[in-house]
C-alpha cells in the first residue's frame, strides 16, 4: 500500500524549482501460507505434479514479501508446465486472502488439471508452389504427440528458417471444442523464391566495388536454392556458384556446393584462385550450427615480393575440418543483446591431395549488452594459429593471418600488423590475437555514434606471442543506421605510434566489424 505524491514549488524567478518527493510506505505484507488445491481430470489416476513441484514452480516461498507480480508470472508458470504435458485446458486462478490488517496474506492456487490433449492431423494451406512434404518434414511435434505449444513455437520457427515465406500461422480446428485429440490448421504466405540483387559502394580498403547476384530458393517448389554471385573491387574479384540441398539423404541437415573463382591483388604478392567447397550443415539447436567443410583450392602465386615465404607458381591446397556457431544475438545487423561464439578447425594433408600440410584453428567470441535505452556495448576476442605439418615448412600466404584494418584494428592501414618482408609489406603469420571494444549509441533518430578499443597483433611461427606487442588504437565514429547494419565514418588514431607510422586512419563502409 505505498504511496509516491510530489510537491513542486516555483521560486519567484520563475527558472527554478524545489520538488518534494512524499513517501508513504505503509505497512509490508508478508507470504503467510501457500496453499495448492488440485482437481485432477476424469481419467487421471493421479497428478501430474506433485504438491512440492507446484510450490517450485509458482516461485513463492513461506515467509518472504508479497509481490504482486510474482503473483501473475506463478500462474503463467503453473498453465506453461501443464501445456507442455499436453494439459492445455488447465486453469489456474490465485485468491489472495489478507490478515492482520494487510500485514500478511494467505495464497490460494485453484488448478483445474483439465484433460490431456495429443496432437491431430495438420491441415496445410496456403503453399502455391511449395510441396506439403517440405513444410511438414520440419514440424517436430509430430501425429499423437503430446499437444506441446511451445513446439509448435519451434516448428514456426523452423518453417521461417526456410527462408520461403512471409507469414506463418499455427491455429487450432474448432478451438471452442474441448478435445482428447486436436487437429490443427497451418497455413502459410509464400513469399518470392527468385531475387536479382545490384549493389554499389565504397571502403578505404579497397575502394570502390560493386556487386550482382541473382537467386532462387524453391527449386521445383522443393526447398532447394541456387545463386550466382559477383564481385569486383579496386583489388580483388570474386565469382561465386553455389547449390543447397536441404535434408539431405533424407536426413535433417543441408548439403551445400560452391563452386567459385578469386582475382587477389595484394602488396606482396597476387593470386588467382579457382576452388570448390562441399558442405554439410546441421542446426542442432535453436542457437547452435555445426557444419563439416571439405575445400580444394588450385592457388596461382606471382609477382611475389623477396622474403615473403611464397614461392611463385601453381599449389593445390585441400582441407577438412569442422566449424561450430552459437549465435544467440537478438538481431544480426544491429544487436542489442546476445552474442555469437564461432569455432573452426582446418586440417591440410598430403592424404586429402593436398601439397602442403597443415593445421589451423580459429575463435571467436563476441557479445552485446544494451547499457541504457540508446546505448550498447560490445566487445570481441580473436584468436588464432597454424602449425605446418610433415614436411611443410612455410604456410600459404592467403592462409596466413593478417590484422590491421576497418575489420580488425582500426586505425592500421589494412593488414599493416604483424611480420614484414625486406620491402615493409605485410607477409602475415601463423599466430594471432585481436580484440575489439565499443560502445555504440543512437543520437537523433537512426544517426548514431560509436566510441572503439582495438588491439591486436600477428606472430610469425618462431615468435613468442606476448600481449606486450599488441597494437593498440581508440577512436570514434559517427553512424547512421539501417536494416542492413550501421553505415559508418570512423577515425581511429594510434596510441602506440612507431617512427615513420601515420597516426591514423579513416575508414568508410557499412556494417559492424562484429
Amino acid at each position: 500500500e505505498a504511496t509516491i505524491n510530489k510537491n513542486i514549488t516555483f521560486r519567484e524567478d520563475d527558472k527554478s524549482a524545489d520538488i518534494d518527493i512524499l513517501i508513504s510506505e505503509g505497512i509490508q505484507t508478508v507470504v503467510e501460507n501457500v496453499i495448492i488445491e488440485l482437481e485432477m481430470g476424469n481419467k487421471q489416476e493421479e497428478p501430474v505434479f506433485t504438491h512440492d513441484e507446484l510450490l517450485q514452480l509458482t516461485g513463492i516461498k513461506k515467509g518472504m514479501p508479497f509481490n504482486p507480480d510474482l503473483l501473475k508470472n506463478s500462474s503463467l508458470n503453473l498453465i506453461g508446465a501443464y501445456s507442455k504435458k499436453g494439459y492445455i485446458y488447465a486453469g489456474v486462478k490465485a485468491v489472495k486472502r489478507f490478515s492482520q490488517r494487510g500485514r500478511k496474506v494467505e495464497i490460494l492456487f485453484d488448478i483445474k488439471e483439465g484433460q490431456q490433449v495429443k496432437r491431430g492431423k495438420v491441415i496445410l494451406s496456403g503453399n502455391r508452389y511449395t510441396t506439403d512434404h517440405i513444410i511438414l518434414r520440419e514440424l517436430t511435434l509430430k501425429e499423437n504427440d503430446l499437444f506441446d505449444r511451445e513446439k509448435m513455437i519451434q516448428d514456426r520457427q523452423r518453417i521461417y528458417r526456410l527462408g520461403l515465406f512471409r507469414g506463418v500461422k499455427y491455429n487450432q480446428i474448432n478451438r471452442e471444442k474441448k478435445e482428447d485429440i486436436k487437429d490443427l490448421h497451418l497455413e502459410v504466405t509464400e513469399k518470392k523464391a527468385g531475387a536479382i540483387e545490384l549493389g554499389l559502394g565504397y571502403a578505404t580498403d579497397i575502394g570502390a566495388r560493386a556487386s550482382s547476384e541473382l537467386s532462387y530458393l524453391n527449386l521445383w517448389g522443393t526447398a532447394r536454392s541456387i545463386r550466382v554471385r559477383v564481385e569486383t573491387s579496386d583489388i580483388e574479384t570474386n565469382a561465386l556458384i553455389g547449390y543447397k540441398e536441404p535434408w539431405l539423404f533424407g536426413k535433417q541437415m543441408d548439403g551445400r556446393i560452391n563452386l567459385f573463382q578469386q582475382f587477389h591483388d595484394k602488396e606482396s604478392y597476387d593470386l588467382k584462385k579457382k576452388g570448390l567447397v562441399l558442405g554439410i550443415s546441421k542446426q542442432v539447436s535453436h542457437y547452435v550450427k555445426a557444419a563439416l567443410l571439405y575445400e580444394i583450392d588450385w592457388n596461382d602465386y606471382s609477382d611475389v615480393q623477396a622474403g615473403s615465404s611464397q614461392p611463385e607458381g601453381k599449389f593445390r591446397i585441400t582441407s577438412i575440418g569442422p566449424l561450430f556457431i552459437k549465435d544467440s544475438r537478438d538481431d544480426l545487423f544491429n544487436p542489442k543483446e546476445g552474442s555469437v561464439h564461432i569455432l573452426r578447425y582446418q586440417l591440410a594433408k598430403k592424404d586429402l591431395g593436398s601439397e602442403v600440410d597443415f593445421q589451423k584453428v580459429t575463435v571467436q567470441t563476441s557479445w552485446n549488452k544494451a547499457m541504457t535505452p540508446k546505448s550498447v556495448g560490445a566487445v570481441s576476442l580473436r584468436g588464432g594459429y597454424i602449425d605446418p605439418l610433415g614436411s611443410t615448412t612455410s604456410i600459404p600466404i592467403d592462409k596466413r593471418f593478417f590484422l590491421g584494418g576497418r575489420t580488425t584494428v582500426r586505425g592500421f592501414s589494412q593488414d599493416s600488423i604483424g611480420p614484414k618482408n625486406t620491402l615493409g609489406s605485410a607477409i602475415g603469420g601463423e599466430k594471432m590475437l585481436n580484440f575489439n571494444a565499443e560502445i555504440r549509441m543512437r543520437l537523433i533518430g537512426n544517426f548514431g555514434g560509436l566510441l572503439f578499443y582495438d588491439a591486436g597483433n600477428v606472430w610469425a611461427s618462431d615468435e613468442t606471442a606476448r600481449l606486450s606487442d599488441m597494437r593498440t588504437a581508440a577512436g570514434v565514429g559517427l553512424r547512421y543506421l539501417t536494416p542492413v547494419g550501421p553505415l559508418s565514418l570512423e577515425y581511429g588514431h594510434k596510441l602506440d605510434r612507431k617512427k615513420d607510422e601515420s597516426a591514423g586512419e579513416w575508414y568508410f563502409t557499412i556494417g559492424n566489424i562484429f
